[in-house]
């Protein structure tokens, strides 16, 4: 791992009046860190590409279905799912969130 880090600081204190002072202050820091690595996974999961195009299916009925079901809404149903949808409010239990 490479890392590279500057950081400058300035404060200026202005007195006001005897009771007041005015405190101003200003940062600027540059970080840039840069590291490699060479590892291989043998998780038959972890090689799974699930933004490709053949696992569409699987993502609407995980990422939606799931979320709907827990309402009572059958994802299949396009007009259910509308009206879900267009609800005005949807109240979501802190225990099932």
């Amino acid at each position: 791992m490479d890392s590279h880090a500057l950081s400058l600081y300035g404060q200026l204190d202005i007195e006001l009046t005897d009771r007041l002072v005015l405190t101003l202050g200003g940062n600027y820091t540059r970080d840039r860190k840069t590291f490699a690595t060479n590892s291989t996974s043998n998780d038959l999961f972890a090689s799974l590409d699930l933004d490709a195009a053949q696992y569409a299916g699987f993502r609407r009925q995980l990422l939606i279905g799931g979320g709907l079901a827990r309402y009572g809404v059958n994802p299949n149903d396009l007009g259910a799912v509308f009206a879900f949808a267009t609800a005005s409010k949807v109240r979501v239990s802190p225990a099932t969130a």
